[in-house]
């Protein structure tokens, strides 16, 4: 997820939004209380945009963030 952040911020750069569609992450399982990865899109969305209520970070492993497991 990391190696795609700078792809994602330059194709969203001029977007007034991004909507994220709430039905994906919910079929992968996406636990939406947890803040997300350091280094992901959403995480920087997460820190530019900041709301309280977060029970922990999302976990990583060798220092990428967890992949939602995708059907």
């Amino acid at each position: 997820f990391r190696s795609q952040t700078s792809s994602i911020i330059e194709r969203t750069k001029s977007a007034l939004f991004v909507h994220l569609w709430n039905e994906i992450y919910r079929r992968s399982g996406v636990d939406k209380t947890l803040r997300p990865a350091p280094g992901s899109f959403l995480r920087l969305m997460a820190d530019r945009h900041p709301v309280e209520g977060w029970r922990d970070d999302a976990e990583l492993a060798d220092g990428e963030p967890q992949p939602p497991n995708w059907r």
